[in-house]
């Protein structure tokens, strides 16, 4: 479950989330603690209980078996020499060597494929947002 708002979640059942940069349960809570509180933006996850029993632990595995990255990018192409920079609406791509550039969206979609020449510099208009340039993940502002 997730919340945009943040909430206050009662901790009958077991509650695992996020917090101080690591997964915590709810069982670590002391007694005076009868709610968990979820800050905003975040998952959380539940479990009933069977019996006395409880959930210790639990993995969370993206895309297991499709041999791919939780990004969705299947071929990553070779990395240039050169330089990569993210600017305001641009991203300015500079080559040591011929190159074959691919721009694309984090979510795997190609936006262009740029072929560079040796020493060329060359600035593309690019909407905010981020990029993968030859797998390397950058931010437009």
């Amino acid at each position: 479950t997730g919340t945009y708002a943040g909430q206050e979640v009662d901790k009958r059942n077991d509650i695992f989330y996020f917090a101080n940069n690591h997964f915590v349960s709810s069982l670590d809570l002391d007694a005076n603690h009868k709610t968990v509180k979820i800050a905003p933006f975040r998952a959380y996850y539940t479990t009933n209980k069977i019996g006395n029993a409880s959930l210790l632990g639990f993995d969370v595995i993206f895309g297991e078996g499709e041999g791919d990255g939780t990004d969705g990018i299947t071929d990553v192409t070779k990395r240039i020499d050169g330089s990569v920079k993210a600017g305001y609406g641009t991203i300015t791509i500079s080559t040591v060597n011929d190159s074959k550039v691919n721009i694309n969206t984090v979510a795997g979609a190609s936006m262009m494929t740029l072929g560079m020449s040796a020493g060329e510099t060359r600035t593309v208009n690019v909407p905010a947002g981020i990029y993968v340039v030859n797998g390397i993940k950058i931010i437009v502002k």
